[in-house]
């Protein structure tokens, strides 16, 4: 999951990305998040390579070039499905066996009346 930080950083290289959704200019990026210091932004940057959803070249310790991959793109939908797996495996799975358990003790118990 995404923190705060990271979700505005990755919302904003969507925003400013070329139709090859590349960055070259990473000024832009800068200038578009005034909210953060370039260092938070530059570790924002680096949480989001670290993920996979950036590609990132650097210069002097400064992003030179930035690709947004596929998963970049579509965090979105990815934390949809991850939300989804965890509501099944951690609500849906615990109320079935429930129901399943209730109906095996209530027939046993009136099998052996």
């Amino acid at each position: 999951m995404l923190d705060k930080q990271s979700k505005l950083v990755l919302n904003t290289l969507i925003k400013i990305a070329n139709t090859n959704n590349t960055i070259t200019d990473c000024n832009k990026i800068y200038s578009n998040i005034k909210k953060y210091s370039k260092k938070q932004v530059n570790d924002s940057l680096g949480y989001l390579h670290r993920l996979v959803f950036i590609e990132v070249i650097y210069s002097d310790d400064d992003p030179y070039f930035v690709s947004i991959k596929y998963e970049g793109l579509n965090y979105k939908i990815f934390s949809f499905i991850e939300i989804r797996k965890f509501i099944f495996r951690s609500i849906l799975t615990p109320v079935v066996v429930s129901v399943f358990t209730t109906l095996i003790a209530l027939f046993l118990k009136g099998y052996f009346k």
